[in-house]
């Protein structure tokens, strides 16, 4: 009996697998392009890794919650947006309230004036303080004066 012959097995080629991507010359690269403010996306754009793997070595170089100033930023942008809305809700607080007051001056019904304030955008807590009520009690008024939607 003769063999066949086997066919020759195809070695594949060996992967070398090295040292770690990150040295002390990428820390300082690492290190470098975040004082210009990039970005860690950017940053690893530019070391030719990933963006977790340079967020995960800021913070282990830093020992620190990460400060990359693109957050820093981000953080200051919310917190403006924040005071901008909160100080637009005062200002419909202020109006509101002082249209309640001058017309539960005038005579007109404390209920009613109540839901104009609210239909305004003046706050729950803001009507209550000025008339003297929890938010909640503000809350009830409010409905029970709404006019009732039908359904047809």
């Amino acid at each position: 009996m003769t063999r066949k012959p086997t066919p020759p097995v195809r070695l594949r080629k060996m992967r070398r697998i090295g040292g770690s991507f990150w040295t002390p010359k990428t820390d300082e690269r690492l290190r470098l392009l975040q004082g210009e403010g990039l970005s860690a996306a950017r940053i690893a754009e530019q070391l030719g890794t990933t963006r977790n793997a340079v967020l995960g070595r800021q913070h282990r170089l830093s020992d620190m919650s990460l400060t990359f100033p693109s957050y820093i930023r981000q953080e200051k942008e919310a917190r403006a947006r924040n005071a901008a809305r909160i100080k637009k809700r005062d200002r419909i607080n202020r109006t509101a309230v002082a249209r309640l007051h001058r017309e539960m001056a005038r005579g007109v019904d404390r209920n009613r004036a109540i839901v104009r304030a609210r239909k305004a955008g003046a706050t729950l807590q803001a009507i209550g303080d000025a008339v003297g009520v929890t938010r909640e009690r503000v809350r009830q008024i409010a409905r029970d004066r709404a006019p009732l939607r039908r359904s047809y």
